[in-house]
């Protein structure tokens, strides 16, 4: 059975080649996969993997054997073991190839080969297949999700000059700061308004008008008024 995954990565090709050499943190994207020793780094290595598989409860110890590696574009590994107590095989061979499509891009084509043998194989090829497809499918998603996790920042741009980086070249203190307040004009001579320009009448040749004339002062009892008269004053009223 064969089966084909493709992911894309927020790494270098080679951060991504580097990431596949380092055996636990691989290890941990496979599923089922318990355990992992190294017998000949970069070469061979033990491997084991516990699952379920419809019914049964298989426990494989497997020989993992690189076949090729040319980095950093390509590594094909072969793998094959046995589950002794339940009398099944199993032979796998993972190759995975490395495209580099931007500088801190880089795509994984994922090809696996799988067969199983034995009283597994009773639960038939669809039921297999399912299976197998779905370990191969979470392999990859595991392998981007780990990758993007541990994937590093680009390094900061080198300094220039004088200590300032080329986005601050051009400016000696990169924060901004509020316009200057504009400055007020001088204070000028105090201002009246002019007085009112009197209009002489004989400009016109009118005369000035005269002043109004005072009241006439009012009688009074004191001041020799009705009281002098008495009741005479009134016309012999008092005769």
């Amino acid at each position: 059975m064969r089966f084909e995954e493709q992911v894309k990565v927020p790494v270098s090709q080679a951060e991504a080649w580097d990431f596949l050499w380092q055996t636990r943190r691989v290890a941990a994207c496979l599923p089922g996969c318990t355990s992992v020793e190294e017998v000949v780094p970069g070469e061979r290595y033990k491997a084991q993997f516990a699952d379920a598989i419809g019914p049964y409860k298989a426990k494989f110890d497997l020989d993992v054997t690189v076949q090729e590696s040319q980095p950093p574009d390509r590594i094909r590994l072969q793998a094959s073991g046995q589950d002794k107590r339940l009398g099944a095989t199993q032979q796998l061979t993972l190759e995975v190839a490395l495209r580099g499509v931007a500088p801190r891009v880089t795509v994984l084509d994922v090809t696996a080969d799988v067969q199983i043998l034995g009283k597994i194989a009773a639960l038939g090829q669809f039921a297999i297949k399912r299976k197998a497809k779905d370990v191969v499918q979470q392999f990859a998603h595991n392998v981007a999700a780990e990758l993007a996790k541990g994937a590093t920042l680009p390094p900061a741009p080198p300094p220039m000059a004088g200590g300032a980086y080329p986005l601050l070249a051009a400016a000696r203190d990169p924060l901004p700061h509020p316009p200057a307040a504009r400055p007020r004009p001088a204070a000028g001579p105090e201002t009246r308004p002019p007085p009112p320009i009197a209009c002489p009448h004989s400009e016109w040749g009118l005369p000035a008008p005269s002043p109004p004339e005072p009241d006439p002062p009012t009688p009074s009892w004191e001041e020799g008024g009705w009281g002098d008269r008495g009741l005479h004053g009134l016309g012999g009223l008092g005769a």
